[in-house]
C-alpha cells in the first residue's frame, strides 16, 4: 500500500478495507488495474482472476501454477513482482492494450458457457461402463468438503495421505511452520497431536477430532481470536468467523 501511494500519489490512491461480494463486478468494472496479490493462498487460481479480467481491468497477478495456460503472460495479463509490487503497476497505453487482450481473451474462451461446452463434450467422450463404487470419505475430509472456502490445509506429516486424492493444497508441518504464509484450514487429529505453532497458521478453521477438541478450545480461548465451535459429521469445527470474500482497497482513477 505504502509503495503505491508513493508511487501514484497520495491523492489518487485509497485503502479503505473490504467490499461486500455484491459489489465486486462495480468495484472491478471502475478499476484500472486490479493487483491479485496472496501468494501461495491463491492456489488453486481462484474465480477473481476471471472476474476481474472479464470487467475490463488489467490484471497483476501472482504466477500461480497453470495461470500460464489459460492467459499469456505480459500480453493478457501480468505477473507480479512481489518484492517490488508498485513496479508492476503503470498506467498508459501499453497498460490499456493489456486490459483489452485480456479481456477478449476471457469472455472468448473462459466464460461459464465455456466451461458447461467442455464439460458436455467430456461427458459425450466419456466411457459408458459402470465406475466402481468409491470408498466413502473419512469424517474429516467430509467435514472440510463442505466448506467451498477452503482451498488450502495444513497437517502433520502423519496425515498428509489422507489428503492425497484431494484438489486441496495441503502443507505439512515441517512445510509450513516458520513461513510467513497461513492456509484456510488446519486439520488436527488424536493421532498427530496439537502443534501449537500449526494451529496458529489457521486463518479460517481449525477443525479436529472431537478428542482433542478440549484442548483446541482451551489454547484458543487463550489467544485474542473469536470462534465459533459446532459439530459437523462428527468433526469439530472452530470457526473464526471471516469473510468469505473480501477486496481490499477501493479503485483510483489516472
Amino acid at each position: 500500500a505504502r509503495q503505491l501511494a508513493n508511487r501514484f500519489g497520495s491523492g489518487r490512491t485509497a485503502f479503505t478495507g473490504g467490499i461486500p461480494p455484491e459489489d465486486v463486478f462495480t468495484t472491478y468494472g471502475r478499476s484500472k488495474v486490479v493487483v491479485d496479490e496472496g501468494g501461495s493462498l491463491h492456489r488453486p487460481i481462484t474465480m477473481r482472476v476471471f472476474e476481474a479480467v472479464g470487467s475490463g481491468a488489467a490484471l497483476v497477478t501472482d504466477p500461480a501454477p497453470g495461470i500460464d495456460q489459460l492467459f499469456e503472460l505480459g500480453t493478457e495479463i501480468l505477473s507480479l513482482d512481489s518484492e517490488n509490487p508498485a513496479a508492476s503497476i503503470r498506467i498508459d497505453r501499453a497498460m490499456g492494450a493489456v486490459a483489452a487482450a485480456g479481456t477478449e481473451r476471457a469472455l472468448g474462451v473462459h466464460t461459464y458457457d465455456h466451461r458447461v461446452d467442455d464439460l458436455l463434450r467430456i461427458l459425450l467422450d466419456v466411457d459408458k461402463r459402470p465406475v466402481a463404487v468409491q470408498p466413502a470419505r473419512p469424517n474429516l475430509v467430509r467435514a472440510v468438503e463442505r466448506f467451498a472456502e477452503i482451498d488450502s490445509i495444513a497437517c502433520a506429516e502423519t496425515d498428509r495421505e489422507r489428503w492425497t486424492p484431494t484438489s486441496y493444497v495441503v502443507w505439512s508441518h515441517a512445510e509450513i511452520v516458520g513461513r510467513q504464509i497461513s492456509v484456510d484450514a488446519v486439520i488436527v487429529t488424536e493421532n498427530s497431536g496439537l502443534a501449537h505453532d500449526l494451529v496458529r497458521l489457521a486463518h479460517r478453521y481449525v477443525i479436529c477430532d472431537p478428542g482433542i477438541s478440549s484442548t483446541v478450545r482451551s489454547m484458543l480461548s487463550a489467544g485474542e481470536r473469536h470462534f465459533v465451535e459446532s459439530l459437523e459429521d462428527d468433526v469439530v469445527v472452530f470457526d473464526f468467523e471471516v469473510p468469505g470474500y473480501i477486496v481490499r482497497g477501493t479503485p483510483w482513477q489516472a
